[in-house]
C-alpha cells in the first residue's frame, strides 16, 4: 500500500509539473507577444512625436512668413477679389 500510494504521488506530482510547465510556457509566450507590441508601440509612438514637432516647426515658419512684412498688406490687394460677388435674385 506504501508503494501505491508512492507511485499515486509521483503521478500526481508529473501531472502537476506539466500543468505547471504548459502554464509557464503560455504565459512566456504572451509576455514575448506584449513585449513586441509594446517595443512597436513605442517605435509608432515616437515617430509621432517626430513628424508633431517637424508639424510645429512648419506652423512657426508659417506664422513667421505671414507676419513678416513682406507680405503685409497684400490681404488688401488681393483677398477682395477672390471674395464672391453675388447677385440678388428678385
Amino acid at each position: 500500500e506504501a508503494k501505491a500510494k508512492a507511485l499515486q504521488a509521483k503521478a500526481d506530482a508529473e501531472g502537476d509539473l506539466k500543468d505547471t510547465t504548459d502554464t509557464r510556457d503560455a504565459d512566456q509566450k504572451y509576455l514575448d507577444d506584449l513585449t513586441a507590441t509594446c517595443v512597436q508601440k513605442a517605435s509608432d509612438f515616437e515617430s509621432r512625436q517626430q513628424l508633431r514637432a517637424e508639424e510645429l516647426e512648419a506652423i512657426t515658419k508659417a506664422i513667421e512668413i505671414i507676419s513678416s512684412g513682406a507680405v503685409a498688406g497684400n490681404a488688401d490687394k488681393h483677398l477682395p477679389s477672390l471674395a464672391q460677388q453675388g447677385t440678388v435674385l428678385a
